[in-house]
Formats: C-alpha cells, sequence, structure tokens
C-alpha cells in the first residue's frame, strides 16, 4: 500500500495548529511578563528598617557609638558621652546596624 501525501487541507491545518500554538504561548509569555514577574520582584524588596530612638541625658554630647551583638544576633548601640561645652549645640545622629533591620537616631538634649 503506497500512502499518499497528506492533503491540502490537511497540510493548511497543521499550519494553522501551529500558528495558534504560537500565538498561545505568546500570549502566555505576555500574560508572565507583565503581571507575575513584577510580583515576584516586589516581593523581594527589603523591608523597611525598625526606627528607634535614644535620647542621651540633658548637658551630653555624644562622643562614640558601638554596636554590643546579643548572641541571637540583635546588635544594640552603646553610646560613650562627655560634659557638653556651652558653645556647643545639640545634635542628631543617625546609625543603621550592619544587617539593616534597624535604625537607630540618636538625639542629644
Amino acid at each position: 500500500m503506497y500512502n499518499s501525501p497528506p492533503s491540502i487541507t490537511t497540510r493548511a491545518k497543521i499550519t494553522l495548529a501551529i500558528f495558534y500554538a504560537a500565538i498561545l504561548l505568546t500570549c502566555v509569555y505576555a500574560a508572565y511578563a507583565a503581571f507575575i514577574k513584577p510580583r515576584a520582584a516586589a516581593a523581594q524588596i527589603p523591608q523597611q528598617p525598625v526606627v528607634q530612638q535614644l535620647l542621651l541625658p540633658a548637658g551630653q554630647k555624644l562622643k562614640t557609638v558601638n554596636w554590643h551583638c546579643a548572641a541571637v544576633g540583635i546588635c544594640e548601640p552603646w553610646t560613650l558621652t562627655k560634659p557638653r561645652k556651652s558653645d556647643e549645640r545639640p545634635e542628631n545622629y543617625v546609625y543603621q546596624n550592619a544587617d539593616g533591620s534597624r535604625k537607630y537616631i540618636i538625639k542629644e538634649q
């Protein structure tokens, strides 16, 4: 038995099926790029740090800040102060710990 080549109508149907499959894949990729990909990128945005204020005692000037880290990894600032001179004005300082999870605003009074 001899197999005859596919007829024109069958070949046209196969071509249309491939064409529609390509359009469907293009639409699926466009939907992925428009909706799913931006949401995944937005989910990876780091959280804003926790902001804490430290008020220094009245009449004290900040000399230095050191970080003391506990075993669980939470670091807290330790401050060293000195008496403020009469010609010095109170200042505000902003420090952030190494992992960026906490931000400290140190205010002189």
